[in-house]
């Protein structure tokens, strides 16, 4: 499509980047109510106090007062529902800063691998307590009723 373009890795995933927090701001925006999304101008839509506090609580949100956003539909078939929100996110790049985390994150994941396997633990000792053999085991062990002999 265009032959001529010519761009770096970096330079995809810092525009990939921009346009990811561009989406998630919008995104996050219009879960507020007052705000709207206008398909036609592909823009948000809010009265002007609801603005103010949007730029308040989102910097990012005031170019986009009176600039629309042709690509947001594309990018939420993208990333809704994928993108990761909170301490421990990171992308590709940024991959390398995370080493710091290490400490915080594999006690936890230890926990967890210790809570799945005393689930699977116990998982393992209901399916023993209700095996085959050991019900063949329980029924052999019963008496017969002296009914049940005497149909014998």
């Amino acid at each position: 499509m265009y032959p001529l373009a010519c761009f770096t890795k970096q330079q995809l995933q810092e525009k990939e980047k921009e346009l990811k927090g561009s989406w998630k701001a919008i995104h996050v925006a219009l879960k507020d109510s007052g705000v709207g999304w206008n398909d036609s101008l592909a823009m948000v839509i809010a009265e002007p106090e609801k603005w103010k506090k949007l730029i308040n609580d989102n910097g990012k949100m005031a170019r986009f007062q009176k600039k629309p956003f042709p690509l947001y539909e594309d990018c939420t078939s993208l990333y809704a529902g994928s993108v990761a929100t909170g301490d421990l996110n990171f992308t590709s790049i940024e991959s390398t800063l995370t080493a710091p985390l290490v400490p915080i994150v594999a006690p936890f994941k230890k926990m967890q691998t210790s809570k799945t396997m005393e689930a699977l633990n116990e998982k393992k000792k209901q399916d023993e307590a209700f095996s085959i053999d050991k019900c063949l085991d329980e029924v052999d062990a019963m008496e017969l009723l002296d009914v049940e002999k005497a149909m014998l």
